[in-house]
């Protein structure tokens, strides 16, 4: 993944919100009682990153702004999941 200098800002800003929400999640142990959600919130985390690295190497605006997009509307249910609107 490149640098943050690299990121673009919006790409940089998706991952901020995912780190955030993953912050929320260590100090939310009630969460993690229920196996279902804590795999799918996983999954739907990990997915964030891999399409925020895919927008930030692609050299094809649009492309980049696909996974963008897609990034944010994984990171909007992840929210939705957990109950952290």
């Amino acid at each position: 993944m490149p640098s943050e200098d690299d990121s673009d800002p919006s790409v940089a800003s998706v991952l901020r919100d995912l780190d955030a929400l993953r912050s929320r999640l260590d100090h939310a142990p009630t969460w993690l009682r229920d196996g279902e959600t804590t795999v799918s919130a996983a999954g739907l985390a990990e997915e964030v990153r891999r399409l925020c690295e895919q927008a930030a190497s692609d050299r094809n605006p649009s492309t980049a702004a696909s996974s963008l997009a897609k990034a944010r509307k994984c990171l909007q249910h992840l929210h939705r999941l957990l109950g952290v609107h």
